[in-house]
């Protein structure tokens, strides 16, 4: 009786008016978002992360190297000092993106960036629910960009104006094209991605595992290009330049304070840092305590994910959404703004409840949980790490144990990564149990047959190097 009220309720106000009333209340959410993070006390247009884009933009296009201002502060840095992370460290493709904005001015640029940011928001569920196979109106479409906007992470990449929220457009319409029987074109559009931030290309495992052969491989083969096109021009200084970066950011990079991912406090415990002092000083720990975690996820993921190509359907973008949370914990550099990423696991989230019976179990319960971290996610937990900053680089016993709580935002991603987990197994109606117990005999399936026909290979090899020589003999 209830539902039917609610339902007759709702029925009310589904008229057009309200619709253009309700569409025209997220708009000005999502507007605001860009609004209040340009006029708040702590914005500085020099200091922000478009700032440094503009600036490197500005060299590709007179064919200067972007890279070598990090380069030449590399080359000078001493273990223990200081990590400075305001410098382009990307690929020069990404550069190359932005260089119609270099034709304005820094601020006109940054708005102009600001708004296809708030943009790229709806645009963003728009080919998500393509991908899924799911039909939303523009007003519901909005609501979930204009509930995204909310986000802390998605504020701080307005007022900074960094690339995440990019990204995330470029992976959702990667999905949407690969939904549109166009891998080719997906691949192009998630290479763009990789090549803006390397760690992604974990995505490529992945898609293998799906059995997306020509989507990893035009990946793969469209980063490659990418990467590596920009610097015919800018020559092969600037190639050595990248690959000193990637190889300090790392390795060395890796304490850096805003570094939340598990490596990074890892490397805060084990490393010599400019930031705490080290339980004590074994670089090999990190390494270990970082490969167990990523098989770890690794299992957990592949054990609820089906080995069969990407399907228009919810649990398909779930399996995608727990691809991207593994991400953000395995990847080396998880900056608290990278948890942007969680849009797409939350929004997967969202639109798989929404074709679900989210009233019954453990639906429920999962719509509370999702809630829930979005509601958590809303505020700014990086306060919490700045706070502790402080605690950590004094001389108390349990100076260590701040380091530990100090990554807010990823212990979030892992709360979230487990719903994810829930959330699949739930769809696939089984237990996590039975899911690894699948996996390993998939496991030990494939690895027989892998045998096999490198054993079937090695004999055709020799007997074809057999069969050659006894017919020089002859």
């Amino acid at each position: 009786m209830k539902a039917l009220e609610l339902h007759s309720t709702w029925k009310r106000f589904d008229t057009a008016g309200w619709r253009r009333t309700l569409g025209t209340g997220y708009v000005v959410v999502l507007c605001y978002a860009l609004v209040r993070q340009l006029t708040h006390q702590g914005f500085s247009l020099a200091g922000s992360d478009l700032s440094t884009y503009y600036s490197a933009a500005l060299a590709v296009r007179h064919g200067a190297n972007p890279l070598a201002p990090a380069a030449i502060w590399i080359a000078g840095y001493q273990p223990g000092q200081n990590l400075i992370a305001s410098y382009y460290v990307y690929a020069p493709a990404f550069a190359v993106l932005l260089i119609p904005l270099t034709y304005l001015p820094l601020f006109a640029a940054f708005v102009v960036w600001g708004l296809c940011n708030v943009a790229f928001l709806p645009a963003t569920v728009y080919c998500l629910a393509r991908a899924a196979g799911v039909h939303m109106r523009a007003l519901e479409i909005l609501a979930v960009a204009a509930a995204c906007s909310l986000l802390s992470t998605v504020r701080i990449e307005l007022s900074w104006g960094q690339s995440d929220i990019f990204l995330v457009f470029l992976i959702a319409a990667a999905l949407a094209a690969r939904q549109s029987s166009r891998p080719g074109f997906a691949g192009v559009l998630l290479a763009v991605a990789c090549v803006t931030k390397p760690p992604l290309l974990l995505f490529v495992g992945f898609l293998l595992w799906k059995r997306e052969l020509r989507f990893a491989v035009t990946t793969v083969a469209g980063f490659l290009v990418l990467l590596l096109a920009p610097f015919l021009w800018l020559g092969g200084q600037a190639l050595h330049d990248q690959i000193t970066i990637w190889r300090f950011w790392s390795d060395q990079y890796l304490p850096f304070i805003d570094n939340q991912s598990p490596k990074g406090v890892l490397a805060r415990l084990f490393t010599v840092n400019p930031y705490v002092r080290p339980l004590f000083v074994e670089p090999l720990l990190v390494t270990l305590g970082w490969l167990a975690l990523a098989a770890l996820l690794a299992i957990l993921l592949l054990a609820v994910t089906r080995p069969v190509p990407l399907g228009a359907d919810t649990r398909s973008l779930m399996e995608v959404g727990g691809a991207t949370s593994v991400l953000l914990l395995v990847s080396p550099l998880t900056e608290y703004i990278y948890v942007t990423l969680a849009v797409l696991p939350l929004v997967a989230l969202y639109m798989l409840l929404r074709e679900s019976r989210w009233r019954q179990r453990p639906y429920r319960e999962i719509a509370l949980a999702l809630a829930v971290i979005w509601f958590v996610l809303c505020f700014p937990l990086e306060h919490i790490e700045h706070t502790l900053w402080s605690k950590m680089a004094t001389s108390s016993p349990v100076a260590d144990l701040y380091v530990v709580l100090s990554p807010t935002y990823v212990y979030m991603v892992g709360v979230l990564f487990v719903v994810q987990i829930w959330a699949l197994c739930a769809v696939a109606h089984t237990s996590l149990w039975a899911a690894l117990r699948e996996l390993g005999v998939l496991t030990r399936v494939r690895t027989q047959h892998a045998l096999e026909a490198a054993h079937m290979a090695v004999g055709t090899i020799l007997l074809v190097v057999l069969g050659s020589g006894g017919s020089h003999k002859a």
